[in-house]
């Protein structure tokens, strides 16, 4: 992953400044685009490895932790927000009122 990074720099040097304008402004439609991006580019087994299985388990973390008196920040990439598969859809799914995009 590292080595398609570092690959992507030197035939886009701009990506990285787009994918920080991205989260920067919130444009979580860019923000997915770019994951999607990689998930090609790198691979679609890796990426939803890295990312998906992820998702579901930060969802069931936070709704662990949401269950809970206390307030909570939850602290994760952008790329886990965004998305059918997003943490953020999951847990409006599971019936959780989400503030924010």
């Amino acid at each position: 992953m590292l080595h398609a990074a570092l690959a992507d720099v030197r035939t886009d040097p701009q990506g990285p400044l787009r994918a920080q304008e991205a989260w920067a402004t919130g444009d979580l439609a860019a923000i997915e685009a770019l994951s999607q991006e990689a998930r090609f580019e790198i691979s679609p087994t890796f990426h939803d490895r890295l990312i998906v299985l992820r998702n579901q388990r930060f969802a069931q973390a936070a709704e662990t932790y949401l269950q809970g008196a206390d307030d909570v920040l939850f602290v994760v990439g952008a790329a886990h927000l965004v998305g059918e598969t997003g943490v953020i859809a999951l847990l409006r799914a599971e019936g959780y009122t989400i503030s924010g995009p």
